[in-house]
């Protein structure tokens, strides 16, 4: 058992009783049974109508861990705690056993990944999946929500299923913040923008064990920001720490008097090496609570 992931059989019931109305199989019990609750005033099958009658009463939807499984044996437990708990009123659906789907669907993982790249070759990413779900174009022996349903039937991820090859943060091991940047400054270093790397990312020049949106994926990673990460050291305004409005006229005052107007400041004195880092470029935006105009800012009242 200690070979494969993980799996939970767990059950539903009202917080004010001990029956086990929905009997469901979930490697992330918690978020799982959220989604139960979030999604089912949407829809109507027993058990979504049994949650919502439950929450009008004023009651709450508690979860119990059944049993710990894992991914090869979890149809044959989920199959035996809903026959086990059959005389319950179960509002499950089905017998257990067949992905979370509504269906028991017949099509394989590889049939239906055969039928995406014969029929839907331009879909290329989850949100483009989920707007061709919705365009009812999709014939109904393919899963709405493959991931669930082949989850423990082949499942590779959204880029195999999709065939784009690409792999996204819960598909594949990425490497660390700093080996990217090693990587970066080896092999990318034309790309010194986000939207540089954006444009890189869309053509899949990122190789894939790089994220395509490293902000997210290395938060609490390691991320700093994008002028680290892509090396070029530029920080973001919003993230830098300026001085207060009335420092800065005092040190322009100490140290720019050279600095005679607004055309200087923009298109000369900003570009420069000497403009210091705990100045705004454009400290008419930084500074707009107390702005007083140009000629306070520098100092030049004349």
């Amino acid at each position: 058992m200690n070979n494969f992931r993980k799996a939970y059989i767990y059950g539903l019931k009202e917080s004010k009783g001990d029956i086990i109305r929905y009997v469901g199989k979930s490697v992330e019990v918690e978020k799982r049974v959220k989604n139960h609750i979030k999604y089912s005033y949407k829809k109507n099958t027993h058990k979504d109508n049994w949650i919502q009658s439950v929450i009008q009463n004023d009651n709450q939807i508690e979860y119990v861990i059944l049993e710990e499984t894992n991914e090869v044996d979890w149809p044959e437990r989920e199959m035996f705690w809903i026959k086990k708990l059959k005389n319950n009123n179960l509002t499950n659906h089905n017998n257990g056993g067949n992905g979370g789907g509504h269906l028991l669907y017949k099509i394989s993982y590889e049939e239906a990944k055969k039928w995406m790249f014969n029929n839907a070759p331009n879909i290329n990413n989850v949100r483009e999946w989920y707007e061709f779900v919705k365009s009812g174009e999709k014939p109904k022996q393919i899963p709405s929500n493959p991931k669930e349903v082949f989850f423990y039937k082949g499942w590779k991820g959204w880029g195999d299923f999709l065939n784009t090859g690409r792999k996204w943060s819960n598909d594949v091991n990425y490497i660390t913040y700093n080996n990217s940047k090693k990587y970066i400054k080896k092999n990318l270093k034309y790309i010194k923008t986000v939207k540089a790397w954006k444009l890189a990312a869309k053509e899949n020049k990122i190789p894939l064990d790089i994220p395509n949106r490293p902000n997210r994926f290395y938060k609490n990673r390691g991320w700093k920001n994008w002028g680290d990460f892509l090396g070029t050291k530029t920080i973001a305004n919003q993230n830098k720490n300026f001085i207060s409005y009335e420092d800065a006229k005092i040190w322009l005052k100490n140290n720019a008097l050279h600095i005679k107007g607004v055309n200087y400041w923009r298109s000369i004195y900003v570009k420069s090496k000497d403009f210091p880092c705990f100045l705004p470029k454009c400290p008419n935006l930084t500074y707009k609570k107390e702005w007083e105009g140009w000629k306070k800012f520098l100092g030049n009242l004349d």
